[in-house]
């Protein structure tokens, strides 16, 4: 992130929660850290912070770029992550065989082209899945917003 003064206290609690909770349905730190899929903590954090933002301070595409230092490009492409199906995808892709060439095996069908097991493309994937849980939590509904990849800006 661009710095502390970037993202408030309350937005960065929430994204602390999103990143418990995807980090909890990942199998914990210890199984992220054997199946060295560290590199999504940060995208993780970040694609956090990138659903909060609009939906919780009604922040803009452009605003929240600008807040993280980041492009509007890489705000849009968390919004078209997967969320339909996104956690066994995940799943999928921190077992041990998970180089399944190119998932040619007909129960593999369903499942992206390796290319979409890329850790930046999942972790928005799981920000949003963990995102949802969080809000049910607190009582409140899922973001309508996951559908779109092109919001107002």
């Amino acid at each position: 992130m661009a710095g502390n003064d970037s993202i408030d206290e309350e937005t960065e609690d929430r994204v602390r929660e999103i990143t418990q909770v995807a980090v909890d349905e990942l199998g914990g730190l210890g199984a992220m850290t054997c199946h060295h899929q560290l590199e999504l903590l940060p995208a993780i954090v970040q694609a956090g912070c990138i659903l909060v933002l609009p939906e919780e301070r009604d922040t803009s595409d452009q605003e929240i770029a600008d807040r993280l230092g980041i492009t509007r490009g890489a705000v849009q492409a968390v919004f078209a992550s997967p969320f339909t199906d996104a956690m066994p995808r995940i799943r999928y892709a921190s077992r041990n065989d998970a180089e399944y060439p190119a998932h040619a095996e007909p129960k593999w069908t369903a499942l992206p082209a390796t290319s979409r097991l890329d850790p930046a493309y999942l972790a928005g994937a799981a920000a949003k899945f963990a995102y949802s849980v969080v809000r049910r939590r607190a009582g409140l509904t899922p973001p309508e917003r996951y559908g779109s990849a092109t919001r107002g800006s």
